[in-house]
């Protein structure tokens, strides 16, 4: 943030996108997805898949980025209102697919009965294949974010259960051209949060994007 409000006192337009840090800056809007909100759709996606009750391991990356403490807080805020789910228990894998096969496997060979998985950020490779190796497909439910083609097809197994996805294109669009009509018209954004699309995945629709 403090780089940003440099470039903006400068006179250098900036504009963020996919994730949002957690103090206030000088940028001139963020496009991406509402994180919190997104955390909620997660939740109810892997409560309608589990039936409204269960025990569900949460794996995230890192406890202190902010983005995805936002996408935890609207999951846990869902979870905790419905008195059939509970969370029971939070692992760090930092974004890493072996990081996350290790600690998942080791977690669910002492406890093997969970119901469900959300992964807040990365390692869903690696949490996938515990899932699929200790013969719990199907039935440990796991939610996670975007669509690579190994997750949709882990969709397409049975293995993964949901796929949130982020509209990456219009991250990567977007930006461009707020910043290129400011630069030439003085044109602004019309609000500093440009939210993109949260989508879901799953069994029903994966043929879609696998063909």
């Amino acid at each position: 943030a403090q780089l940003v409000d440099k470039a903006v006192d400068k006179g250098i337009p900036v504009v963020t996108f996919n994730s949002e840090y957690e103090a206030e800056s000088k940028r001139m809007t963020f496009v991406g997805q509402n994180a919190y909100q997104s955390g909620v759709v997660s939740a109810e996606a892997l409560m309608k898949k589990m039936g409204g009750k269960g025990r569900i391991l949460v794996v995230t990356s890192d406890l202190s980025i902010a983005n995805h403490e936002l996408r935890r807080s609207g999951f846990n805020a869902t979870i905790e209102a419905n008195k059939g789910m509970s969370i029971v228990n939070v692992l760090e894998v930092h974004d890493n697919n072996d990081e996350a096969y290790k600690k998942v496997k080791a977690y669910m060979e002492k406890d093997p009965n969970i119901d469900g998985i959300f992964l807040v950020a990365g390692g869903q490779t690696g949490t996938a294949r515990v899932v699929e190796e200790l013969g719990r497909a199907g039935k440990t439910k796991i939610v996670l974010y975007d669509f690579m083609k190994d997750i949709l097809e882990y969709i397409k197994k049975g293995v993964v259960t949901c796929a949130i996805g982020q509209d990456p294109f219009r991250q990567g669009h977007d930006p461009v051209i707020y910043l290129y009509n400011y630069i030439v018209k003085r044109q602004t954004p019309p609000s500093d949060h440009m939210w993109t699309r949260i989508d879901v995945v799953d069994i029903d629709n994966v043929g879609n994007l696998l063909s």
